[in-house]
Order: structure tokens, then C-alpha cells, then sequence
């Protein structure tokens, strides 16, 4: 079979899943773990995780040496439904990875993690050098305190989506004051224009 046609069945696997599950379909990603190629290892490590979340946490250390950028990122988001401590360690250590896209998608699979130490990691994410990361982190997020934070991010998309968050976690009246504190600290019709957007947004 092709790579193309590899990988193809890994993600369609991953669409299937949660809704439909099965041994055939874990083993099968599983058994493609140690594919020559890493797209397909990626889309694979997705699949399998989200098949067999529980049971997948035996087939991780396949992948322990594998640091090929499409099965950090399918990593990064496997590992969000994964259960145990050895499953949240390797999704922080990607959370601290040195590529940014990596970071970005395990800070938004932190926000699915229940152990204590995901909320101080996503807080750091949410402070993080990359605007991409900060906006994965602030979307996920659902703390008070780092999206009080957050609306005053360098981005202006990042300062919306905060409030978007902020005032679905606090209701629309508590999150005015920000919304006109926001307003009138900038005479950029923008990014009045995204403040306004994000608070009349959110549901």
C-alpha cells in the first residue's frame, strides 16, 4: 500500500473514534507505529490513542525516540485522552518543546488533562513567546486568572479570543467592565472591532 493510503486509513480511523471503536482498528494503527514513514507513524499514533486510549499507553515507548515532527504533533494530540502519569509526562515534555507547533497543540490537549500540574503548565503556554502557542493556550483555557491575563497579549486576535473565553466562563455582564476597559484603551477601530466581536460572540 502507499504512504498516501497509510496514512488515509490512520485518520480515517480517527474520525471514527469516539463513536465508533475497535481491536481490529487499534491493532492496525498500532502495527503501523513502526512505519519507514512518519507521516503515516503520526496519523497512526492519533488513531491508536484515540481507539484504545487505555491500551495505547503500552505502545508508547514505539515512539519514545521519535522525534520526526509529524509524530510530535500527532503526540501532542493523542496524548490528551491517554490516561496515567507516564502518558502526561511525555505530553509536558512536548509542551516544552522547541517547535513551536508542537507546543501549540499540547497546550490545547493540556486542557483535557485532570492532573494538577496541566493548570501551571498551561498557564506558562499561555505566557509563551509564540503567539500561536498563547492563542492554542488561552482558547483552551477556562482559568480566570490567565485569561485576566491574557486580554492584555501583544496580539490583538489573542486579546479576542481571551475575552471570547473570559466571558463564556464569567457571563457577558461580568465581563463588560473588560470590554470597555478594552475599548477605550485603544482607538484602532480593528481592534475595537474584534473586542466587540468576541463579547457579543460568546454564548
Amino acid at each position: 500500500y502507499t504512504t498516501l493510503f497509510r496514512s488515509s486509513a490512520c485518520r480515517a480511523l480517527t474520525k471514527a473514534a469516539p463513536g465508533i471503536r475497535s481491536r481490529t482498528g487499534y491493532w492496525a494503527a498500532v502495527a503501523l507505529l513502526r512505519d519507514r514513514d512518519r507521516r503515516v507513524r503520526g496519523a497512526c499514533a492519533v488513531a491508536g490513542a484515540l481507539q484504545q486510549p487505555k491500551r495505547f499507553t503500552r505502545e508508547m515507548k514505539r515512539l519514545r525516540r521519535d522525534d520526526s515532527l509529524p509524530v510530535e504533533l500527532g503526540l501532542a494530540q493523542a496524548l490528551a485522552v491517554v490516561p496515567g502519569g507516564e502518558a502526561y509526562s511525555r505530553l509536558a515534555a512536548l509542551a516544552r518543546s522547541e517547535r513551536a507547533e508542537v507546543r501549540a497543540v499540547a497546550a490545547t490537549s493540556l486542557a483535557k488533562r485532570t492532573e494538577p500540574a496541566a493548570l501551571e503548565l498551561r498557564e506558562a503556554l499561555a505566557k509563551d513567546l509564540d503567539p500561536r502557542v498563547r492563542h492554542a493556550a488561552i482558547a483552551a483555557s477556562d482559568s480566570k486568572i490567565v485569561l485576566r491575563l491574557a486580554l492584555a497579549d501583544s496580539e490583538s486576535g489573542n486579546q479576542g479570543t481571551a475575552l471570547w473565553r473570559l466571558t463564556r466562563v464569567i457571563g457577558r455582564e461580568a465581563a463588560l467592565p473588560h470590554v470597555l476597559e478594552m475599548l477605550t484603551s485603544s482607538g484602532e477601530l480593528e481592534h475595537r472591532v474584534v473586542v466587540a466581536g468576541a463579547w457579543v460572540g460568546a454564548k
